[in-house]
């Protein structure tokens, strides 16, 4: 995951968590261009999808065991 944000709403995602190299789960998205339900690691978030958008999240694939 990286982040592509500067100033208070960085702050504001470090604070929350949000940084690059953690890991996030998108566990829901509201309709009409609502916010977004993530978990950052054992946290839960609601965010503004206009925040949202400055997260760039890089799927990963767990190989089946």
């Amino acid at each position: 995951m990286a982040v592509n944000v500067e100033g208070d709403l960085k702050k504001r995602f470090f604070a929350l968590g949000l940084k690059e190299g953690s890991s996030v789960r998108v566990l829901r998205r509201a309709k009409f261009g609502g916010p977004m339900h993530l978990r950052v690691g054992t946290s839960e978030l609601i965010v503004r999808l206009k925040d949202a958008s400055c997260i760039c999240l890089v799927p990963s694939f767990t190989s089946p065991v």
